[in-house]
């Protein structure tokens, strides 16, 4: 091994420069000398390949539902003379999902909030 590669350990963790293939519990597991002392050494090396592609990260905008969403919600809806039961089939939600969001006992999902701010005119994210 290349001076100064460290590998770990599969049983224990440690970092060290030299691992042994051996058979553990019928498994075979890159282990260190002390892990591996009595243990049988695996016949076929493990080959392990994995793909790095390096992609760009696309971070989201944290979303904050705004404070008391669910009085906001009922006051819009009421404005408009939405009754509950068609407040919820407007959104595609039951009864008992929006009577629970209206009273913040739920969050809506995000694909729920949008539904309801375009309906209602409002705006519930920061």
């Amino acid at each position: 091994m290349n001076e100064g590669i460290f590998l770990e350990c599969e049983v224990c963790g440690r970092k060290t420069k030299d691992l042994k293939l051996v058979m553990i519990e019928g498994a075979a597991v890159y282990a260190c000398p002390s892990c591996a002392a009595g243990k049988l050494e695996a016949r076929q090396p493990i080959v392990r390949v994995r793909k790095v592609t390096k992609k760009p990260v696309q971070e989201e905008e944290d979303k904050l539902l705004i404070i008391d969403y669910g009085k906001v919600i009922q006051k819009a809806a009421q404005a408009k003379g939405l009754t509950v039961e068609e407040l919820a089939k407007r959104v595609g939600e039951s009864e008992s999902t929006m009577r629970k969001i209206i009273h913040e006992k739920l969050t809506p999902t995000e694909k729920t909030a949008a539904k309801l701010e375009k309906l209602l005119g409002i705006k519930l994210y920061e």
